[in-house]
């Protein structure tokens, strides 16, 4: 049980920093796709 749970926890943790950091790409690449 514990073998799943943990790379669970991992990858919920994880998600929402690739999210913001995906995001913060995202965000860059239209400013200087824009100047």
């Amino acid at each position: 049980m514990r073998k799943y749970y943990v790379p669970g926890m991992i990858t919920l943790f994880l998600l929402p920093i690739l999210g913001f950091v995906y995001l913060k790409i995202a965000l860059l690449s239209v400013i200087i796709g824009v100047l």
